[in-house]
């Protein structure tokens, strides 16, 4: 493993047992909360379920049931994030799932801005994100890492079948999207934010702090590691951005179009597979 791969996963760790043991002492405010998380664990298992089936129609038991044992692990992290990011939000008085609480009939904070607005800034993140992305690989012509070939392998997203590779490329655009935003943003953001909101600078502090968390944890996916996070550390920056400003839900549209988008890019050439 790199040294990127045993910083993310020491960093990541630490960060979940802290999230942990803060939602804990917090438990009474907290109480009810989480079930703001059931539609997006439900999204997760309905996505990722799709690669658990195929896993299973081809003979893979062993790593069927592995698959599922981790499957059931991050769903039920999924709820600590998801607490840990409607406590923080309350106490520093910020959206968190503004639509997640108008579909649920829940009362919330709502965006400062429209969210025409939101949407544009989603649509001008993306855009960005992909043009920084392309540009960056034109100049350096990074190869895709061996972890990277097997994420593709194991989710069926190089399947000769088209239709098989298209519902598999799912897995790879939705569930990433949407887990990564509750852990990195709605968690981990909200939680450092919190931790430092008696500081000068505590919102670019805990903005930063997650983007290069995140960042780290995808370095072992392109040859060499710096490249990905040079392409992944700014966008991360966007997604903090978009999700202070008009909750996860945008920030979860943003970072699911993106990924959507440079799957695309990979299969005509654009982005290393």
């Amino acid at each position: 493993m790199s040294v990127a791969g045993i910083a993310f996963l020491v960093l990541i760790v630490v960060a979940f047992v802290a999230i942990l043991v803060d939602v804990f002492r917090h438990r009474l405010e907290i109480r009810g909360a989480p079930r703001l998380a059931l539609p997006w664990v439900a999204l997760i298992a309905s996505v990722v379920g799709w690669s658990l089936v195929t896993m299973l129609a081809s003979g893979r038991v062993l790593e069927f049931f592995f698959a599922s044992w981790m499957l059931l692990i991050g769903l039920v992290s999924a709820f600590v994030y998801v607490a840990e990011g409607i406590y923080s939000c309350a106490v520093l008085e910020r959206v968190d799932l503004p639509w997640t609480r108008r579909w649920m009939g829940l009362p919330g904070r709502e965006p400062a801005g429209s969210w025409r607005t939101g949407l544009a800034w989603t649509g001008v993140l993306v855009a960005g994100a992909v043009l920084h992305s392309l540009l960056l690989f034109v100049a350096t012509r990074p190869k895709a890492s061996d972890d990277l070939r097997r994420i593709l392998e194991e989710t069926g997203a190089r399947d000769a079948s088209w239709w098989n590779a298209a519902l598999s490329s799912l897995v790879v655009v939705i569930a990433p999207a949407v887990a990564e935003e509750i852990v990195f943003r709605l968690g981990i953001q909200s939680f450092v934010a919190r931790l430092l909101r008696m500081r000068p600078g505590a919102a670019p502090i805990s903005i930063v702090a997650s983007a290069a968390l995140w960042a780290l944890g995808h370095a072992r996916t392109l040859e060499p590691e710096w490249v990905k996070l040079a392409q992944i550390f700014p966008i991360g920056l966007g997604l903090g951005l978009l999700f202070r400003r008009w909750g996860i839900e945008l920030s979860m549209l943003a970072h699911a179009t993106f990924n959507a988008l440079m799957i695309a890019a990979s299969g005509l050439g654009f982005a290393p597979t």
